[in-house]
């Protein structure tokens, strides 16, 4: 569907998406059947990060289909912090939404979303994200891995009625509504990273007095296949979670609360995950085994991370908290 040049369209969903075509034939649909029509016209937005996969033809098919104006951009691959750039470049909207490509939506997602901005007056929304996994369930039950797959089901105690800025919770483009002028106070993504660009932004955009708010009613489902409940997948992701949080605790808290950081995870792994973790392996738990091995994992790479950049360049980062404050 094409829209009318005159037309104002509210609102953005951006989905960035790269060799997931079959992920999109669930996920497109249920942006589809958004329920938005009080607010006014809405767009998805697909950006196509060089997919050889056939995304382009499962594109082109639900948009001719689609009563809701759908369109993509195919670019060259270049990561999915650069496809979100693309989305901000090219959105219509006056709010930017992002969603995922393995994702599925309640049909009131993004009314929900904007009915939290519209009353609170707050800058950013973040919906509630619930993970369910396909197939094999081993791990599903255990909070560190729902954690890592999205979840954030702590975010649902954040005052439903109050503008209050949730500023301990990470939020990321898994569900999120966003003023689009917000990109031009805070900037874009960050393209040299190749995860956590989304928490980056959010804290980026939380230190240039951005409010962010909580909608517990905007609901989207991550859809997460067996295979990657291996160890093999999910270490590797917790992992880069730590770097990632390494260089925003840098940015947030400067070399103080880094090493504090850094004190207090070795003495968790010592003192709780390390034996939680041998103790679900004697049980033959491999729920919260793979839990405590990502956890112990992502305490290992945060401390020999902020090591090494404290080895490379002691005062790369205190000088740059010094900046910013």
């Amino acid at each position: 569907m094409t829209a009318d040049a005159s037309e104002r369209i509210v609102a953005t969903v951006v989905v960035c998406t790269y060799n997931r075509a079959s992920s999109l034939r669930q996920a497109l649909p249920s942006l589809v059947r958004q329920e938005f029509a009080r607010h006014g016209s809405f767009e998805i937005l697909v950006i196509d990060d060089g997919s050889t996969d056939g995304t382009a033809e499962v594109v082109r098919h639900l948009a001719a289909e689609s009563p809701v104006r759908l369109r993509s951009i195919t670019v060259p691959h270049g990561g999915v912090a650069a496809a979100r750039n693309e989305g901000v470049h090219h959105a219509l909207g006056e709010w930017i939404a992002f969603f995922d490509d393995d994702q599925d939506a309640e049909p009131d997602w993004l009314s929900s979303l904007l009915d939290r901005a519209v009353q609170s007056g707050a800058d950013c929304v973040a919906g509630r994200i619930e993970v369910v996994f396909l197939g094999e369930t081993a791990g599903a039950s255990d909070p560190t891995i729902l954690k890592l797959f999205g979840s954030n089901g702590s975010m649902a105690d954040e005052d439903e009625t109050g503008p209050g800025s949730i500023p301990t919770v990470s939020v990321g483009t898994g569900n999120a509504l966003v003023r689009r002028v917000l990109f031009e106070k805070v900037g874009l993504f960050d393209r040299s990273l190749s995860y956590g660009e989304d928490a980056e932004w959010f804290r980026r955009a939380r230190r240039h007095g951005a409010v962010t708010v909580f909608a517990r009613n905007a609901v989207v489902r991550h859809l997460v296949p067996a295979e990657r409940l291996q160890l093999s997948y999910l270490l590797p992701m917790a992992g880069r979670g730590a770097e990632s949080r390494v260089a925003d605790d840098f940015k947030d808290g400067g070399l103080a609360v880094v090493l504090r950081l850094c004190a207090l995870r070795a003495a968790h792994v010592c003192l709780i995950a390390f034996p939680r973790l041998v103790a679900a392996r004697m049980a033959g738990d491999q729920s919260a085994s793979a839990g405590r091995a990502c956890s112990v994992h992502f305490s290992i790479v945060y401390i020999r991370t902020a090591m090494g950049i404290l080895a490379r360049s002691p005062g790369r980062w205190t000088m740059r908290r010094a900046k910013s404050a």
